[in-house]
């Protein structure tokens, strides 16, 4: 998970490899279900979409593969629904204690943040109560995940210890939007092998993100592209802390 910048405008980008250089088909089950829920959520962004309708996007085809996985039991409405209830308590409280998680049990994060100057740019999530729309100019991210605890006896045993993030930078356009990091490869589409590899080649994997992001920034150094267009047009002086 890293945050660069480029014309003092930041980045948030995630890659999730496994160590060895290859998947166990467990591990590249669930790497495909985040990535399923990744490619969705970004084609929802465009023009009047959400953050909200986005997030609940991933949190479904998250969900469905979770279900789908043996991590939860259906019905995915089910487990969709604990989640929200148990998002809205009070952390600590004795409720939230004994409500049940569904699908926040593994995915407990939102799926989008605003971003611009800062990685967690300012800029408010709602106007008059409702989900802000979003419009051409803004940028935000896109990275749902699916983490499984060492510990967790309730999950299957070859998922244990398992976590994956896929995040890219999305510009809002007028037609839909751009991912400002599609440069950067997912590793479904550069991890082919089957059998365990050397550690040398285990290695060379782990640097091709790097070396196809640095390629990259070369190529928009040499265009000089205008930064995006400030997220947060007409936005309040800028404050400290972000919304979690």
């Amino acid at each position: 998970d890293a945050g660069g910048e480029y014309d003092l405008y930041a980045a948030d980008v995630t890659r999730t490899f496994p160590v060895s250089g290859s998947f166990t088909p467990a591990q590249r089950d669930l790497y495909q279900v985040v990535l399923g829920a990744q490619k969705e959520a970004l084609a929802a962004v465009k023009p009047g979409a959400t953050i909200d309708g986005i997030h609940d996007l991933a949190v479904r085809r998250l969900t469905e593969g979770m279900v789908a996985l043996g991590l939860l039991p259906g019905p995915v409405e089910e487990r969709i629904a604990e989640g929200d209830r148990y998002g809205k308590l009070k952390p600590g409280s004795e409720e939230a204690k004994s409500a049940p998680l569904g699908y926040r049990k593994y995915y407990m994060h939102r799926t989008s943040h605003w971003m611009g100057l800062d990685v967690h740019d300012v800029g408010e999530y709602q106007l008059d109560g409702k989900a802000r729309p979003l419009a051409p100019g803004m940028v935000l991210t896109i990275e749902p995940g699916l983490y499984v605890a060492a510990d967790d006896e309730a999950a299957p045993r070859e998922l244990r210890g398992v976590g994956v993030r896929i995040e890219d930078d999305a510009l809002v356009t007028a037609e839909g939007c751009e991912n400002l990091s599609a440069g950067i490869p997912t590793v479904a589409s550069i991890l082919i092998y089957d059998e365990p590899v050397s550690t040398g080649k285990a290695v060379a994997l782990v640097l091709i993100p790097v070396s196809m992001f640095l390629l990259w920034k070369d190529k928009k150094d040499e265009e000089r592209r205008p930064a995006p267009e400030s997220l947060m047009r007409g936005a309040p002086a800028r404050r400290s802390g972000s919304r979690p």
